[in-house]
């Protein structure tokens, strides 16, 4: 038997960048993550902010992945700059699939691991979420 290997290429939002940025002061608002973002660097850049999240374990069937990217904003800083930033997590963004009785998208019930971060390699903080 023959062993294939994928290799995987760089995660979603990752790029060159002239410059470096600082996540700080995560909070949960009701369904939306909010925090500040900085450039650190000593240019002007570009940060692709992504929110992960991880589902309840109750309910997921084998299909679910760990976590799951569920909003993300594109935000341009000059260097030294900071901004807050606020991300909705929408009932769609939160949902999974019941096949077994509903057979529509639904919001599973519990704790869910909220991430912050440039990249799904690069988390820069978390907080949680309780539906």
């Amino acid at each position: 038997a023959k062993s294939i290997e994928f290799t995987t290429g760089a995660p979603f939002g990752h790029g060159l960048s002239y410059s470096t940025f600082k996540y700080s002061d995560i909070a949960m608002q009701g369904r939306n993550v909010t925090f500040t973002i900085e450039n650190t660097g000593s240019v002007a850049g570009k940060e692709v902010c992504q929110v992960y999240a991880s589902l309840p374990k109750v309910g997921l069937g084998a299909d679910e992945p760990p976590k799951r990217l569920v909003t993300f904003s594109k935000v341009a800083l000059a260097a030294g700059a900071k901004t807050s930033v606020s991300l909705e997590l929408s009932d769609y963004s939160l949902s999974v699939w019941d096949n077994q009785v509903k057979h529509a998208f639904e919001v599973l019930k519990g704790h869910y691991n909220i991430s912050v971060g440039s990249s799904s390699r690069d988390i820069r903080g978390s907080i949680s979420l309780t539906i």
